[in-house]
């Protein structure tokens, strides 16, 4: 029997990001990355914590995805923060007072798109995506649409990560409703509230009905397994 020591070794390296102590924004933690190909290359986004308890996302880039060959000085996503309420979620969250917290970056095939899902820590904690252009991203300009929530207010969602390739003609989110993890097909991912079966807006939010299944918490195009 093949064991999983046998396909994955922790690299001896590691840690392979640390945190700059000369750099206000990243002084604190640098930890919870996510990372995409292109071109040949690692691109990895990190979640940074500062001196001021702020999570905000650095940049850096690796040939091999072990040694980091350029790394850059100053944050390249921030959440703008509108609640005074995100510091009682967000302290219990690896320790910061707000931000943007765990990136989640992917490229669908076929698209000049990357797309971002994340932790806004913003009324709450919530799911937010947001998008650049690969041609942006491979630049170094930083040009993110404006950002959408597509978890609902009142509920805590992490780690939502969009499939790399699109399934029957559909994009997939791989998300959850506690105590299920889920799979939602969705035709667009248009930063508009009004494409997900279930995404809100900053305000207050109601399904649409006939999208979702009060009950089992189940839309047409759910796939649901459970917590084990």
């Amino acid at each position: 029997m093949i064991t999983a020591s046998e396909y994955l070794k922790r690299y001896s390296g590691n840690p392979v990001i640390e945190p700059r102590h000369e750099h206000r924004w990243e002084s604190y933690q640098t930890f919870n990355p996510g990372a995409v190909l292109l071109e040949r290359e690692v691109h990895i986004l990190y979640r940074a914590i500062g001196d001021d308890g702020i999570s905000r996302f650095g940049y850096a880039v690796s040939e091999n995805g072990y040694k980091v060959d350029d790394r850059l000085e100053y944050p390249v996503y921030e959440q703008a923060i509108s609640s005074p309420e995100f510091i009682v979620y967000s302290y219990s969250s690896g320790g910061s007072f707000g931000g943007a917290e765990d990136p989640r970056i992917t490229h669908v095939a076929g698209e000049d798109v990357i797309y971002l899902t994340y932790t806004a820590c913003d009324d709450g904690l919530r799911m937010a995506l947001t998008s650049i252009k690969i041609e942006d991203f491979l630049s170094k300009r930083w040009r993110w649409t404006e950002p959408t929530f597509l978890s609902p207010p009142g509920q805590v969602h992490k780690n939502w990560v969009i499939f790399p390739e699109k399934i029957n003609g559909k994009y997939a989110i791989l998300h959850s409703l506690n105590p299920q993890i889920m799979v939602s097909y969705h035709e667009s991912l248009k930063l508009e509230p009004s494409d997900y079966l279930n995404s809100y807006d900053s305000g207050p939010s109601t399904i649409r009905e006939g999208d979702w299944d009060a009950v089992s918490g189940k839309g047409e195009d759910e796939t649901c397994f459970e917590y084990v």
